[in-house]
């Protein structure tokens, strides 16, 4: 997916019959924060940031101590009428990641106006986790003093203990439901690959349209239900694709690109935490059955490039992903958990510098046609998508 995250800079033009083109692609992102349901930007770490309340505590205690902490709780916090609105502290969590994708792409001019190309990116991936807690001072002195006036000095050191090491009671919790420790994440792996043709539909001298189809195949590894900050290295369902391009010339060395894209999946099956909005944490999973909700974009491109070689752009992409759906009977309650916020809207802008040696191969300057180029995305706005800052490096050689 990242690999084809700077398609606004995607042009009609094909590869000659017989030639061949190899592409190097690194990409490298950089992401910390996402575009919530009301398209403010929010810390990934947010999800890990939540009160520390008498109810909890007394949760995590057994039988016996559990009944001692709560008549003590109600005793000394009068002024409240539940349990949960006792506040000794808040966990904060500050999530941080960064995948690097590495994709040969090797392409074919089957004729002047067909070619065929295959992507396999491979991806590295790394995000890192902080887990932290910030204590309300007041309320445990309140409380342990109070306990301390009771004679029960005992348990105000024991408690007093459990707020010194309370981030410790969140790992606790999550491995008691059967996650992998909350620490770092690093793994390497394959991408999804990609099969594609692009074809040139009509070429009107001041208007060319072109359009790429093809095939997406589930080879990367989908998200870790037991590492909630792993990296997905793709989705686990097949896809077809296809769009339309479109290049206005302007001039010799300026055109407009626009383009649309359609992606479709396909039915899959995937492991599933069973949540529901009153438990979003569960030891409970399942395979199911998943329709990935379809993708649509839309990029547009004004691009430069001169006849010694130097080029630039500058580009604009909307991305809008469809709801998914989840088939899970008799548990709707769950499904309905699963597709909240699985919608989601991108927009990003785009720039590149870059160089090709092409046309002046062709005029015999110089002995090999290749090119490099460098394209830089940034995230404008969004609703449920992860805020990524992209940074991609393209080598192209042509034999």
């Amino acid at each position: 997916a990242y690999s084809s995250k700077v398609m606004a800079f995607e042009d009609t033009r094909l590869l000659p019959q017989g030639v061949r083109n190899i592409k190097v692609s690194k990409v490298e992102a950089r992401f910390h924060q996402k575009f919530d349901a009301q398209s403010q930007l929010q810390e990934l770490g947010e999800v890990f940031s939540k009160p520390l309340d008498g109810k909890s505590v007394v949760a995590a205690q057994g039988r016996v101590q559990a009944i001692q902490l709560t008549g003590a709780l109600k005793g000394v916090f009068k002024e409240t009428s539940s349990l949960s609105q006792i506040e000794f502290g808040r966990f904060t969590g500050d999530i941080r990641g960064s995948v690097s994708v590495l994709a040969p792409i090797i392409s074919y001019g089957f004729s002047d106006r067909l070619n065929f190309g295959l992507a396999i990116p491979y991806y590295q991936g790394r995000s890192a986790l902080d887990i932290g807690f910030t204590a309300n001072r007041n309320n445990i002195l309140r409380f342990t003093d109070a306990l301390r006036d009771q004679g029960m000095t005992a348990t105000a050191q024991a408690f007093e203990q459990k707020m010194a090491s309370a981030s410790d009671l969140i790992h606790q919790k999550f491995s008691a439901l059967g996650y992998a420790p909350l620490a770092n994440w690093q793994k390497t792996g394959l991408g999804d690959v990609i099969l594609a043709g692009k074809g040139l539909i009509s070429d009107l001298g001041a208007l060319r349209i072109a359009s790429k189809t093809g095939v997406i195949l589930p080879t990367g590894k989908v998200i870790d239900i037991n590492v909630p900050h792993s990296i997905p290295f793709g989705e686990g369902a097949t896809k077809a694709f296809t769009s339309l391009i479109l290049d206005q010339i302007v001039s010799e060395a300026f055109l407009l690109n626009q383009y649309l894209k359609w992606t479709q999946p396909f039915e899959s099956v995937r492991a599933v935490r069973m949540k529901t909005f009153d438990q979003p944490l569960t030891a409970e999973t399942e395979r199911v059955k998943l329709q990935i909700g379809a993708a649509f974009e839309l990029g547009l491109s004004a691009q430069y490039s001169s006849i010694w070689g130097v080029g630039a752009g500058l580009g604009y992409v909307y991305e809008r992903k469809m709801q998914d759906h989840y088939d899970i009977p008799g548990r709707e309650d769950v499904a309905h958990a699963l597709e909240f916020a699985s919608e989601s809207r991108a927009h990003a802008g785009l720039i590149k510098v870059g160089f090709s040696s092409v046309s002046l191969y062709q005029r015999g300057v110089v002995a090999l046609p290749a090119a490099i180029n460098l394209a830089y995305r940034r995230p404008l706005a969004g609703t449920n998508s992860v805020a990524k800052t992209l940074v991609s490096l393209d080598m192209d050689i042509f034999f």
